[in-house]
């Protein structure tokens, strides 16, 4: 099967110019991962303030710190009356807000991930240079 296949010769030149278009563009590649990445990084960051901070207004309008502050000043009436207190401590949870401030740190963690996977691909590119 190989006498069928024809062979070509090029230039070392040429393959040099090929190589280094694509370096080229496997640079650019990564340097626009990376500013995507660090942008995106920002962004969920600053989503993570917004969303702590969403939290902190649901709690206080729901009464969710005057009923953790029993656990410490009351405590025996928190244990005489457990079920109510538990069930209205589940109630006033801001779940909404804190789903929010989830998905922004599970952002954070993927966009470090991908920071972290550039990094590291131009750093064997680099190498190879």
């Amino acid at each position: 099967m190989g006498k069928y296949l024809k062979t070509y010769e090029v230039s070392s030149s040429l393959s040099d110019r090929v190589l280094m278009r694509v370096r080229q563009a496997e640079k650019r590649q990564a340097l626009l991962e990376s500013v995507f990445s660090y942008s995106f990084l920002v962004l969920a960051i600053l989503a993570v303030f917004g969303s702590g901070l969403w939290i902190y207004q649901d709690a206080s309008q729901t009464g969710l710190w005057t009923m953790l502050s029993l656990v410490f000043t009351d405590g025996a009436t928190i244990l005489s009356f457990w079920k109510e207190f538990t069930v209205s401590v589940i109630e006033s949870v801001p779940f909404i807000s804190s789903s929010a401030v989830l998905v922004s740190l599970i952002l954070i963690v993927l966009s470090v991930k991908n920071l972290l996977v550039v990094r590291d691909s131009s750093f064997k590119f680099n190498i190879i240079n």
